[in-house]
This record gives C-alpha cells, structure tokens and sequence, in this order.
C-alpha cells in the first residue's frame, strides 16, 4: 500500500456559520410584547400596515363588465353559507397562556381556538368573521407579527370569457351579459 499523501494529514478543518445559526443570534422582543420573541424576519411580511402608503387603483379595462345583480329577482329561495374565516398564524409566540389572556380581554373563548405549530408559531382559527376581524385588527394595531389570508367573502369573483375577438366592444359583452 502507498502511504497517504502529506497534505491529506495537515488539512485543517474550518466550521462555517448556517443561516440559521445568524437568525438565532438577531432574535428580539416584537416590540414591547412580552409573549412574543422574533427571530431573524428576513423575508417574511410581518403584517404591520404602514398607514403611509397610498392607495393603489384596482381598475383594468374589464371593469366596465362589473354587473350588480338583483337577489330579489331571483325566483328560487338562495341560501349562502357562511364561509369559515381563515386561520391566522401567529409567530415567535414564547408564552401561549399570556397571550390568551390578552386576547380573552376583548374575545370569548368560545369564539376561537389555538393549536401550536413548529417553531414557536400558533395558528388561531376564529368561528366567525366579526371574531376574525377584531382578532387581525387588534394584531395590526398593536404590532404582533402574524400572517393571514384573505376571507372567502372578501375575494372577488372573476370570470373568464373565452374565444372573443379583441375588436369585439366591451359594452356589447356587458349587455349580453346582463341580458341572461
């Protein structure tokens, strides 16, 4: 057998620090929170709202089509069931009794539910919508991260027509439209 070449046995051996080794060095309170602790956030939407933004315009060339509809006209009897809120992820959550304390102040607690998550997130799920929203208003207005989706309620409906020429008026389409 050859013997093993010299660099081999002076090779030093050099640890670099991980990604997640830097997030657990830059963790901190969320501002003034007692019962929440974030770690590093890069890249996440913290679900802070700055109240500095603009508003940005929703229109596109297709909203001439928007059409209100009647219910009453509807001959058949239309029953809508209430959708389920969304669930709301709350995140870097150290004390989960403290925080249900905070929100059984202004929430019963029969009005939602807690299940904890992997690393130190709950995920809060509301039985109604007026529950929801005081829930994600009071997350907002008092800066706890926190990480939701948009009510089913609240979405809009779109529709897509297909195999129409792009000469075809768009006013046209919308008197068809509301004619059926």
């Amino acid at each position: 057998m050859a013997p093993a070449p010299q660099h081999a046995n002076t090779r030093q051996h050099s640890r670099t620090t991980s990604a997640s080794e830097i997030e657990e060095d830059s963790t901190h309170m969320a501002q003034g929170i007692p019962w929440q602790t974030v770690k590093g956030m890069k890249g996440k939407n913290t679900g802070l709202v700055n109240s500095t933004t603009p508003d940005i315009p929703q229109d596109n060339r297709f909203h001439a089509l928007t059409v209100t509809r009647n219910d009453d006209a509807n001959t058949g009897i239309a029953f809508q069931k209430a959708a389920k809120p969304p669930p709301i992820f709350v995140y870097g959550v150290t004390s989960l009794p403290e925080m249900q304390k905070k929100f059984n102040e202004f929430l019963d607690e029969e009005q939602y539910t807690t299940r904890s998550l992997a690393n130190d997130t709950i995920k809060s799920a509301c039985l109604a919508s007026d529950t929801y929203r005081t829930l994600a208003r009071y997350m907002r207005h008092n800066g706890i991260i926190h990480h939701s989706y948009q009510p089913k309620e609240e979405r809009s409906y779109r529709v897509v027509i297909k195999y129409v020429h792009h000469s075809v008026d768009v006013q046209v389409l919308r008197d068809e439209i509301s004619q059926h």
